[in-house]
């Protein structure tokens, strides 16, 4: 229970820096990674609506700066008798790191209120393991990866009416 009592605080700091003057709807989230680590994060509202991003968006980024790919568990608080679960968006990025039976614990302030699994909340979901290549494990950088891949930008042909402008032709003239 330590796990999900350090999850639920760490969310529950991350909710009150959110920054959200539009919605007023602050919401934390917290994940877990397997060797331990919580990462938090928070939303963070923007004039130009579509630009703010959500709390676990900001908890994953925080954990993939930190070296870590993979997801444990993860916390989302916010406020109100509903329950805020992860938009459709974050839990596909939840996806991304984490497995179907991975726990998503749902809490308002009091603590939390609904455990559900990933698969529950996404399921028959698309994943890393439908793509050819297999996610970075550890100690591996994104150029291996990059070298793995079979179609690199420069092998794809461009449509016959395209052109890719060079250092060379940049500055010239269209006819």
């Amino acid at each position: 229970m330590a796990a999900i009592d350090d999850l639920f605080a760490a969310a529950a700091a991350a909710q009150a820096n959110a920054y959200a003057p539009y919605s007023r709807f602050k919401v934390g989230a917290a994940v877990l990674t397997p060797s331990g680590r919580i990462f938090p994060g928070c939303n963070v509202e923007n004039a130009a609506y579509p630009q703010g991003s959500c709390a676990e968006a900001g908890a994953i980024a925080a954990m993939a700066l930190a070296g870590e790919r993979a997801i444990a568990a993860v916390m989302v608080v916010g406020d109100g008798d509903a329950l805020v679960t992860p938009c459709g968006g974050c839990r596909q990025r939840i996806r991304e790191f984490a497995g179907p039976g991975t726990p998503i614990h749902v809490a308002g302030p009091e603590g939390p209120r609904r455990s559900f699994t990933l698969d529950e909340l996404l399921p028959a979901s698309f994943g890393p393991d439908h793509l050819h290549h297999r996610p970075l494990g550890p100690g591996r950088s994104d150029d291996a990866r990059d070298q793995q891949l079979p179609c690199q930008p420069s092998d794809r042909a461009l449509p016959p009416d395209r052109t890719v402008a060079t250092e060379a032709t940049a500055g010239a003239a269209r006819p």
